[in-house]
C-alpha cells in the first residue's frame, strides 16, 4: 500500500521518532513509527502503525515496572 502524504500528496515513507508520555508518575520514552513525506517533511502517526505502536508503549511500561 503505498503511503501519501496527507498535506501536499508527496510520496510517503515509513520513519520512526521518539516519544515521551507519563506513566505512573514516571516520564518513559519509546519508539513510535509514523510516516513522513519525502517532499515537505510532514510528519503524521499512521494508522497502520498503531498496533506496533501500541506494543512500544506497553514495553515501555512494563519495562518500568519491572525495574521498581
Amino acid at each position: 500500500m503505498e503511503i501519501v502524504c496527507e498535506k501536499c500528496q508527496g510520496a510517503g515513507a515509513p520513519a520512526a521518532e521518539m516519544k515521551t508520555f507519563e506513566h505512573e508518575g514516571q516520564s518513559l520514552h519509546c519508539i513510535a513509527f509514523v510516516s513522513s513525506c519525502a517532499i515537505c517533511g510532514h510528519r503524521w502517526e499512521d494508522p497502520r502503525y498503531a498496533d506496533a505502536n501500541r506494543r512500544h508503549s506497553e514495553r515501555a511500561c512494563a519495562v518500568a515496572m519491572g525495574s521498581k
